[in-house]
């Protein structure tokens, strides 16, 4: 299964290398957060999450540890692959997942069928390179 957000994504206030996903504004105003915590502690994750949004594969670099954040999370809560942006990308027409879930519904492993949705991208060249080159698979692939 896959679990995609489209959503924005908000440096964490814990951490000035690490982004947290919006998932509604609560009645006073504030962002209802789903922090890489919340989603470590959960014990089933779907094979594929795609955290498509600005810098949502940001994470702090730990000596001995490697990249914590939320790509991390999702891998520690048992996601097989996972899809983030490392700067800001919009994605406002949906071009590229739409070209990437074609490849994944022919059977393509997801580091495979992103690469085969930014081929289709540079050729058409209907995606600046800036946003679809944000975009990487961490994980199984």
């Amino acid at each position: 299964a896959i679990l995609h957000f489209a959503t924005h994504f908000l440096v964490s206030e814990r951490g000035p290398a690490r982004a947290d996903i919006v998932l509604s504004l609560q009645p006073d105003g504030k962002p209802d957060l789903l922090t890489p915590a919340d989603v470590a502690a959960w014990t089933r994750a779907p094979g594929l999450v795609v955290l498509s949004g600005c810098s949502s594969g940001r994470g702090d670099v730990r000596r001995g540890a490697g990249l914590l954040g939320l790509t991390r999370a999702w891998i520690a809560a048992g996601a097989g692959s996972v899809v983030a942006s490392l700067w800001p990308a919009p994605d406002s027409t949906g071009e590229l997942f739409r070209s990437f879930y074609l490849r994944l519904r022919e059977g393509d492993a997801p580091a495979e069928a992103l690469r085969r949705a930014r081929l289709e991208a540079v050729r058409s060249g209907s995606i600046p390179l800036r946003d679809w080159a944000a975009y990487v698979v961490i994980g199984k692939g």
